[in-house]
């Protein structure tokens, strides 16, 4: 099972709730995975998938990036608050929705600094 397609789909429909429209690039963009509208104004989201669950029972999120075009080019690139709006943190139990400029770290964080921004009701992934 390919939970990080599962954490996307999840993602849009969580934020289908709360935009007009959702719109993805043709192309993979490291930055962001979707974009969303509402009222005239676009917002990008980046969606993560962690289950790198900690022994406090909180979760490690990986915030680097890595891809490239059929693997040949590969990327690595920290996080940049400023390149998206959101941030779609999924875990197997909880999701969050994280506001970009909240976050500080480059390369990871944990989701016990985020608890104000789980997800409530029914938003595990895998």
């Amino acid at each position: 099972m390919n939970f990080e397609n599962i954490s996307f789909i999840k993602a849009m429909s969580y934020m289908s709730l709360y935009y007009e429209n959702i719109c993805t690039p043709i192309q993979r963009v490291v930055e962001y995975d979707f974009i969303c509208e509402r009222k005239k104004r676009f917002y990008k989201i980046k969606v993560i998938y962690s289950k790198n669950k900690k022994g406090d029972g909180n979760y490690e999120v990986n915030l680097r990036s890595s891809g490239g075009y059929n693997k040949t080019n590969s990327v690595k690139k920290d996080f940049d608050n400023t390149s998206c709006f959101w941030l779609f943190v999924s875990t197997p139990e909880l999701c969050y929705l994280i506001p970009a400029s909240k976050i500080n770290n480059k390369r990871s964080l944990n989701t016990k600094l985020f608890k104000k921004y789980e997800i409530r009701g029914n938003s595990s992934v895998g």
